[in-house]
């Protein structure tokens, strides 16, 4: 008897296992299919966030190189971005210019981040949304 439950345990764990396996395979494409087409034509802009989180680039367990991972308050939602300028100028909860674009969803893709430089023409976004130009 408990032969019998072991192996049909184990045969449910192989079968789950390998539906989950076909899900990952099926979906991951159709899924970069629709953020691919839901970016397409849209223009890139640029404004202000503030920097919440970072994580600098470094390599992996097996001495790949990783991306830096920056987290990101803009519009009063959080982003997330591996794309960094002069990452080593980033600072925590310090104002930094994003490159974006807003999907024909409406969903904003944070694409790149650079520390603020004495470009004085990047508008200015605050947490509420409102569009206005930075003090100088």
């Amino acid at each position: 008897m408990r032969e019998k439950r072991k192996k049909w345990v184990q045969g449910s764990i192989l079968i789950l296992g390998s539906i989950i396996v076909a899900l990952f395979l099926f979906l991951d494409p159709i899924v970069r299919s629709s953020v691919r087409r839901d970016k397409a034509g849209q223009s890139l802009h640029e404004s202000i966030a503030t920097v919440i989180t970072l994580i600098p680039p470094g390599s992996s367990e097996m001495g790949n190189p990783t991306t830096p991972e920056i987290m990101l308050r803009f519009q009063g939602k959080l982003y997330f971005c591996t794309k960094a300028l002069d990452f080593d100028k980033l600072r925590k909860d310090q104002p930094a210019v994003i490159t974006y674009l807003t999907g024909k969803s409406g969903k904003i893709y944070v694409e790149k981040v650079a520390p603020i430089s004495s470009n004085k023409n990047i508008p200015f976004v605050d947490t509420a949304g409102h569009h206005a130009q930075r003090a100088e």
